[in-house]
């Protein structure tokens, strides 16, 4: 899949928890009504209860892409409740999209701030496979960049139209910490004026 860098509104769909949960209950109490008893019954919807929590604890919150799951969670955001910061978020998308080892499959990383005036808003979106980072724009002061959070230049490799850089070898926090300063000093995003910091979420594509 070739990445497309147009800009992305993200939409939260329900959870296959809420999506598929009517279509599961509904057969087990019918079978209990059918088998009568209110002991029986009993049993039979704790038991559901059970399976459906079960079931719930497994899926939420899952942010691997798999056939099963077509409607998978956000890889991370922020603000969610979940981080204190964007770049404590950026870090666990890393780290989440490491474990998920899914080497060909695309992620939006998306920063969003105050834009121009303070009613208006500024997006950047980046692209990132398998280490891979893929800009909108190019990026003049990349190599820069990457000095400035501490990567060796051996580490890098940038495109000639200073649109793409892969990066070997690097951990999650460094990543966040590069892309972190790339949406800060060149796509300028920041927070909102009676915000601490601006928002960011990673998502598959």
């Amino acid at each position: 899949m070739q990445p497309n860098n147009a800009l992305h509104l993200h939409v939260r769909l329900p959870s296959r928890f809420l999506q598929g949960q009517g279509p599961r209950r509904k057969p087990v109490i019918k079978l209990a009504k059918t088998l009568g008893g209110t002991k029986i019954r009993h049993k039979i919807l704790f038991i559901t209860i059970l399976s459906i929590v079960f079931a719930h604890a497994t899926n939420a919150g899952t942010s691997c892409p798999t056939k099963q799951n077509v409607n998978i969670d956000p890889i991370a955001e922020h603000p969610s409740g979940e981080f204190d910061s964007s770049l404590e978020a950026m870090s666990t998308a890393f780290s989440r999209i490491l474990s998920c080892n899914e080497p060909e499959r695309w992620v939006v990383l998306s920063g969003q701030g105050q834009g121009w005036r303070p009613d208006s808003y500024l997006i950047a979106d980046v692209e990132y496979r398998n280490g891979e980072f893929v800009f909108p724009e190019p990026i003049p002061k990349i190599a820069s960049y990457a000095d400035e959070v501490g990567l060796d230049g051996s580490l890098l490799e940038i495109s000639s139209d200073l649109t793409r850089l892969k990066v070997t070898n690097v951990s999650p926090k460094q990543l966040a910490r590069l892309l972190d300063t790339i949406f800060r000093e060149h796509f300028k995003v920041r927070p909102h004026d009676n915000e601490d910091d601006y928002a960011f979420g990673a998502e598959w594509l």
